[in-house]
């Protein structure tokens, strides 16, 4: 089980020591079904391309799955041709959201990926291993795509995402560099309709057993010693009274002394829970705002406006927990009215922390669909999945927004966030902590620069009459 490196560390997330609890999940799967699993961790581990081949040829093993994020796919492609390079005969698979959303296309591109999960890869996995990765199996596993031909792909019936989450093994965080902080995942699917979100884990709220949650937050603590949860749901608060159960529980069982975060969708934010999380240990929580216009939220599929958006933050600031905000730049017919709406509504606000993100068509969305058929105003820049990233990417612009102007306004709310609010320290450590970032996209301003301007210089050439004529 692979989990890709990071090229080169431009961003402050580049950095962090993470886990990845989709690879635990699916390699305690096998663990219990008597296979032997190694996790090869590119990112947790600070390890290079190099490094992560020579590890899996080390080992030899017979399937290695291979999980990415849209602008991480290029890397894994790398991965999978070297490790072939030295075991020809090993079966590669890839599984993620990405994968889950273009099949064919991933498969296509990349020739050293030899199939793709579509959808949960714990079921698709297990059988995959069971019939050791034989292309004969192959057409026999639901949720899997796979070459089928010369410059041919199939693609078997989706899996339908699993209800039985209760049968799900602790994640096998043993495998992993040991870190204080841990990934927990209470329930999978968000019911919510975000045009910019794939929502991989489908449509459809699945909450596992309470049982089980408590199980494995007490696990964490006695056995790995963990320090901190990241409670990962995409919505910690989908079900209110489910939520107060939990905290409940968490304080009757002596959790509430680690600390922990989560997220929340700003409509579900009110007062008694919120007091009820602080009280269980929360110290932070992060909410999608995404836009400071109603009309561009409503277009979103948020099913929030500004209003119920600002009292969801003040709410979570008046309760003192740290409060990190998310916004997005860009939304379809974004203008630079619209955009400086955004802005000014982060300002009023003033979090704890707030992301400006550049909206970026990831696969499987609807944004991806508008972008690609050039609608609300889009004109999609780049089709190198390495450009699919919020912050230093590349991948599309709207008519009344060029690329430019979109990263100046990205610029733009973190100095007014700071500025405004006399957060001239917070603005000091802001910079040191992003200082690779802004240095690699100040080098992207000055080349874009000098691209913009050659691309007119050209073609006032090319109409400048001949002398003479």
């Amino acid at each position: 089980m692979v989990a890709p490196h990071v090229s080169r560390i431009v961003q402050h997330r580049d950095a962090l020591p993470t886990k990845h609890l989709g690879l635990a999940t699916m390699a305690a799967r096998l663990e219990r079904e008597g296979v032997g699993v190694f996790v090869v961790d590119g990112r947790g581990d600070c390890l290079d391309a190099r490094q992560i081949i020579s590890r899996i040829v080390e080992a030899r093993p017979r399937i290695v799955g291979f999980t990415a994020m849209t602008h991480e796919v290029g890397r894994v492609a790398e991965l999978a041709r070297g490790v072939k390079e030295s075991l020809p005969g090993i079966v590669t698979i890839l599984g993620g959201p990405h994968a889950s959303a273009l099949p064919q296309e991933t498969l296509l591109r990349h020739h050293g990926i030899d199939c793709v999960c579509v959808g949960e890869g714990e079921e698709t996995l297990s059988e995959l291993v069971s019939s050791s990765g034989q292309p004969a199996c192959q057409g026999r596993i639901t949720g899997l795509a796979f070459r089928s031909g010369e410059g041919s792909v199939s693609v078997n019936p989706r899996r339908d995402p699993s209800a039985g989450l209760a049968t799900l093994p602790l994640p096998a965080w043993h495998l992993f560099r040991w870190t204080p902080y841990f990934p927990v995942l209470t329930a999978r699917g968000c019911p919510h309709r975000c045009i910019f979100c794939a929502r991989a884990s489908g449509d459809r709220y699945r909450p596992r057993p309470l049982e089980s949650v408590l199980e494995e937050l007490d696990f964490l603590v006695r056995v790995h010693g963990a320090a901190f949860f990241c409670f990962e749901d995409e919505c910690f608060s989908v079900d209110p009274d489910r939520t107060h159960r939990l905290l409940d529980e968490m304080l009757a069982k002596g959790l509430s002394r680690i600390p922990w975060s989560a997220n929340l969708h700003a409509a579900s934010v009110d007062r008694d829970l919120v007091d009820h999380m602080k009280k269980a240990g929360c110290v932070s929580v992060g909410v999608g705002v995404e836009s400071g216009n109603d009309r561009i939220l409503s277009r979103s599929g948020k099913g929030l406006t500004v209003e119920v958006a600002g009292s969801a933050v003040r709410t979570l600031k008046e309760s003192g927990v740290f409060v990190r905000t998310f916004f997005i730049l860009g939304h379809p017919r974004e203008t630079w009215r619209t955009a400086m709406e955004t802005i000014r509504f982060a300002v009023e606000l003033n979090p704890d922390h707030a992301s400006f993100g550049i909206m970026v068509p990831y696969p499987g969305t609807a944004v991806a669909r508008l972008a690609a058929g050039g609608r609300a105003g889009y004109r999609l820049l780049s089709r190198d999945w390495a450009d699919h990233d919020k912050y230093l990417g590349n991948a599309l612009e709207l008519d009344g927004l060029p690329r430019m102007s979109l990263e100046l306004l990205q610029v733009l709310g973190y100095l007014l966030l700071y500025l405004e609010n006399a957060r001239v320290l917070d603005l000091a450590k802001f910079c040191f902590k992003h200082r690779r970032a802004a240095l690699a996209f100040l080098w992207k301003m000055v080349v874009g620069s000098f691209s913009t301007l050659g691309r007119q210089l050209l073609r006032w050439t090319w109409r400048s009459p001949v002398p003479g004529r």
